[in-house]
């Protein structure tokens, strides 16, 4: 975990710094720091066991397995698309992990606000230019980041614990940041 922070913190400075090439290296060894720590996790967490306990953590591994995929792709001249499309299966798994043990969308209200301001950010693209081969895959994306706040607020509703309120924090932040 301390490799991973520390890639993290390399990874904004290098680049902040313009050195784009040490932020190559940089930014997906975070990503490969955090998938072993996830391996390990996993692996103390429920040592010998490979049934349904274990299904958490490979679903983590998946989102920043696809996020990894992410970094990469949008490193890479041309390949825009291929990383946003990563990006939203990494979404798409955190949007599984949130549902464990609690309904789909059980907070009607934070699911009609991410939903109100998704539309909000789309139709701001659209009207600041967004081009039209992207039209799709940004409104696919849109909505799943909505759909990912939406899931974390209700998760922190139904289980109201610190850990849940955190997390919920975190794809608002998501969202908001999507608006600059």
């Amino acid at each position: 975990e301390v490799l991973m922070l520390e890639a993290g913190a390399a990874a904004t400075a290098t680049s902040a710094l313009g050195m784009q090439h040490a932020h190559w290296v940089a930014k997906p060894l975070a990503m490969v720091f955090a998938l072993a720590a996830v391996a390990e996790g996993a692996r103390r967490a429920i040592p010998g066991d490979r049934g349904d306990r274990h299904r958490p953590f490979r679903w983590l591994a998946a989102a920043l397995a696809a996020s990894l995929a992410g970094d990469v792709f949008l490193m890479l001249r041309g390949l825009f698309i291929p990383g946003l499309i990563s990006f939203l299966v990494a979404h798409l798994c955190y949007l599984v992990l949130l549902r464990r043990g609690v309904p789909w969308f059980g907070h009607r209200p934070a699911l009609f606000a991410t939903l109100a301001l998704a539309v909000a950010m789309y139709t701001w693209l659209w009207l600041a230019g967004l081009p039209t081969m992207l039209r799709a895959p940004v409104a696919a994306y849109v909505l799943v980041i909505a759909a990912m706040a939406a899931q974390a607020w209700s998760r922190q509703r139904a289980l109201a614990t610190r850990s849940a309120l955190l997390v919920a924090l975190v794809p608002a932040a998501l969202s908001k940041s999507a608006l600059l």
